[in-house]
């Protein structure tokens, strides 16, 4: 009892200014021992980076080895049996001179052999044993070097003028006042080129020119025949003497009867 109550009045006696020493040399000593760590911790790391280094150095040294002492690949045959294998360069060790000089001798490369072309032959015709026993012959697939040249696009056919068209029409025709009559018209193409209408041929010419035809026009090509059927109406029409326009290419005279 006497040495906790002579502590606790040695506490008692204490002065703010030793209360502040205390406690600074506490933290004093707290931030050495976290130095200390830190800078065991630097040496670990620094240690374990060393260790790695030395790996990586030697693996690189083992791996520039290992492709310094690869074997050559082995050589290709050709279809004659060469070897394909490039020459090595040859050379001759010094020879000691005779006397009380000595000459050293050069090494001269020996150029590889040009390697020359050669003709590889198709495999012969095999045969084989089908399934009755019997042999069939089987023929290696032939090949063939020729290219076939694109197709060639056809040029359209030229043009040909409408006079050239062959028709087949009465020139003249007589019908009654009051009455029709009907009248077959066609036109054939004999050129090599395309005629073209100015309208269809099957728009069908009045009397009193009042028809009214499609603006489009009709193409004939080479060869072809356009056929049209006309009903010639007269009623309505004085007697007298018409004329019928077809195409602005033929005429045909009608005559209307009382």
């Amino acid at each position: 009892m006497t040495t906790t109550e002579e502590r606790e009045g040695l506490l008692d006696d204490r002065t703010p200014d030793d209360v502040i020493v205390v406690e600074l040399d506490r933290r004093q000593r707290r931030e050495a021992a976290r130095t200390r760590e830190y800078a065991v911790l630097g040496g670990g790391l620094l240690v374990v980076a060393v260790a790695a280094a030395i790996v990586v150095i030697w693996l690189t040294t083992i791996s520039k080895a290992s492709v310094r002492t690869e074997p050559a690949p082995p050589a290709a045959a050709t279809a004659n049996g060469a070897s394909t294998t490039p020459a090595r360069r040859a050379t001759r060790p010094p020879s000691s001179g005779v006397g009380s000089g000595s000459r050293t001798h050069s090494s001269v490369a020996t150029p590889a052999a040009a390697s020359t072309p050669v003709a590889v032959t198709p495999p012969a015709s095999r045969t084989g044993t089908a399934a009755g026993g019997g042999q069939v012959a089987t023929s290696p697939p032939a090949t063939s070097s020729a290219t076939q040249a694109p197709p060639s696009a056809t040029p359209p056919p030229a043009a040909s003028p409408a006079t050239v068209l062959q028709w087949t029409m009465p020139t003249s025709v007589q019908v009654t006042a009051g009455e029709t009559i009907p009248i077959a018209v066609s036109a054939r193409n004999p050129s090599n080129g395309v005629v073209t209408l100015a309208h269809p041929l099957g728009c069908t010419p009045r009397l009193d020119h009042t028809e009214i035809c499609a603006q489009t026009v009709e193409l004939v090509g080479p060869g072809q025949t356009v056929n049209a059927r006309y009903t010639i109406d007269a009623r309505g029409i004085t007697p007298g003497s018409y004329t019928l326009n077809i195409e602005g290419l033929r005429t045909i005279n009608v005559t209307v009867t009382a």
